[in-house]
């Protein structure tokens, strides 16, 4: 009965306490055209969509992936024109503000 109502307790505080904020995506672009926006992080994944310079992405976090072009960090993103998601390398996103984090 006691651990009952210390558990109850401690819910009804738990409760009460703000929820941590979600981290804030990172905004960017592509780096060229044609930046292919894949199911998974290698290259053998089904394109979803493609990026272009202008079009604008916003990167919510990074993968370990397929290692190509230098590194196997992977972003996944959102076309900000098209509303395609999926992830994109690394080496092809550039972002301006905000952070990036592990997935």
């Amino acid at each position: 009965m006691l651990r009952t109502a210390a558990v109850t307790a401690v819910a009804s505080v738990a409760a009460l306490l703000p929820a941590a904020p979600a981290q804030a995506a990172a905004t960017g672009d592509y780096t060229g055209s044609g930046v292919r926006i894949r199911a998974c992080a290698t290259l053998s994944c089904t394109i979803h969509g493609l990026g272009y310079v202008g079009q604008g992405a916003t990167i919510n976090c990074f993968v370990y992936g397929q290692y190509t072009e230098g590194t196997s960090i992977w972003y996944h993103n959102r076309n900000r024109t098209t509303g395609v998601v999926g992830y994109s390398h690394s080496k092809y996103l550039d972002f301006h503000s905000g952070v990036v984090n592990h997935c």
